[in-house]
């Protein structure tokens, strides 16, 4: 995050939040995290946006893909809004 700055505008949702902050032991690296996730734009999860959830997962699952409902929520609301996922799966890319 530290090397793109300013240069995108940064938003969560309150999944993320839970789910990062909930795994954190440290106290320290849990007020770091929050504090930086304070500054983030909050993107809504309207109804629509469950609806769209439920749907996908009802659809992976036929297709034998079992995600988590967590990813899924965080998926939707992505594709919903046209966003880019950061995620620490590609290190350094945003995607």
């Amino acid at each position: 995050m530290e090397q793109l700055g300013e240069r995108v505008e940064w938003a969560t949702i309150g999944m993320v939040v839970l789910e990062v902050c909930r795994g954190l032991r440290d106290p320290a690296v849990r007020e770091r995290f929050a504090a930086r996730y304070s500054t983030m734009i909050y993107l809504p999860t309207p109804n629509g946006v469950w609806e769209y959830a439920a749907e996908m997962a009802w659809t992976l699952d036929r297709r034998g893909s079992v995600i988590p409902a967590q990813d899924i929520v965080i998926a939707a609301v992505c594709l919903s809004r046209g966003a880019r996922l950061l995620t620490p799966e590609i290190p350094g890319r945003i995607i």
